[in-house]
């Protein structure tokens, strides 16, 4: 059993897939470093930001045999319907808008993006695979919402976390009974959550993650579900 200890800290949970209109910041905006971010804390989200890039051409070039045979796709298909059409336009353009910031070093006003409007459901769409996702949440959203909102940062952290682990599972459910495919950070994420909930003290959070993962978590382990509680049990206790 993996068993990952996470400090990391990110934003809130809202997720749909509909084509909600978005806000970009001016282009015209003269470019001024952001001196409120750590070095530190920029090559991090550069850093990831790289990886990120390359998980999404990955995507980009995804057939659909691939998708079948397990690949990692949470997003919806690219489709010519009107809906689907406009909805990753709209989910892309704020990607593009938050990665432009970002390459002008205007952090502060691409972290306040994700947070405008109905933006998350955007960055999710945009972002298509649950890897990707993770890895953004994980590493370029915790880190801006440390740099500015750290006392909020842990809570944030969960709460969005949580939505991963929501769309993370869809993919398992997906492809698992079919050919066997485990998302790579499923069981790393959802002891993070875990970690996460238990340090804020919500015990209710804790039991509510138990209860609807905890026989999955058993399947890639290859345990009963009773083993698999047992250790679950032992791993909170020693969380402090």
């Amino acid at each position: 059993m993996r068993r990952f200890f996470v400090y990391c800290l990110i934003g809130s949970f809202l997720f749909a897939s509909s084509a909600c209109e978005s806000k970009a910041p001016s282009a015209n905006k003269p470019v001024v470093a952001d001196q409120q971010i750590p070095e530190e804390y920029i090559y991090t989200i550069n850093e990831s930001l790289a990886f990120i890039d390359k998980l999404l051409d990955n995507a980009q070039h995804a057939t659909q045999s691939d998708i079948d045979k397990g690949t990692d796709m949470a997003g919806l298909p690219r489709t010519d319907s009107g809906t689907m059409k406009e909805t990753f336009a709209v989910a892309d353009s704020v990607w593009g808008a938050f990665r432009s910031l970002c390459s002008k070093g205007r952090y502060k006003e691409a972290w306040e993006l994700y947070y405008q409007n109905n933006n998350q459901q955007h960055f999710f769409v945009a972002l298509k695979t649950t890897t990707s996702q993770y890895e953004f949440h994980k590493n370029v959203l915790a880190t801006l919402d440390s740099a500015y909102d750290f006392d909020n940062s842990m809570s944030k952290t969960a709460d969005n976390l949580c939505l991963v682990l929501l769309m993370t599972d869809v993919v398992f459910s997906l492809h698992y009974n079919e050919n066997g495919y485990v998302p790579p950070h499923y069981e790393e994420l959802f002891y993070t959550c875990l970690v996460l909930y238990k340090k804020l003290g919500n015990e209710s959070k804790v039991r509510e993650i138990v209860d609807k993962y905890a026989q999955n978590i058993s399947l890639i382990e290859g345990k009963s579900e009773k083993e698999m509680l047992k250790e679950i049990g032992e791993f909170l206790e020693k969380i402090e």
